[in-house]
């Protein structure tokens, strides 16, 4: 019966596996989570510099993007958990993924300041 209880308390404290192909498609497919999230940003900042005219007409493009963002990071940080794309981040000195450059009035909710390695 001891046994069978420290089986179980150790099941309920260990983190959840993440599938490889799902580690492996996060890390590396067109360049992994945080550049998806890094473009995503980056077409935002373009489209606020080169055609704000077209923002301005069609503002729900901003928000098209800011539910991509959302989701984006939504998914880094349920499935980044220990070092697993930690050195993803670690990109020429610059934050990476950069930060939202849109609208502050639902800034997306990744946490990068809870990722291992992170100040």
């Amino acid at each position: 019966m001891i046994s069978c209880l420290k089986y179980l308390a150790s099941v309920v404290r260990r983190p959840p596996t993440i599938p490889e192909p799902l580690t492996r498609i996060l890390r590396s497919q067109s360049g992994g989570i945080y550049k998806r999230i890094d473009e995503n940003r980056e077409l935002l900042t373009l489209l606020l510099a080169e055609a704000p005219d077209v923002l301005a007409a069609h503002p729900w493009i901003e928000g098209w993007l800011q539910s991509h963002d959302e989701f984006f990071c939504d998914l880094a940080n349920t499935v980044a958990s220990g070092d697993t794309f930690l050195s993803l981040r670690q990109r020429s000195g610059r934050p990476y993924p950069r930060p939202w450059p849109g609208r502050p009035t639902a800034l997306p909710r990744i946490d990068l300041a809870l990722l291992p390695g992170t100040k």
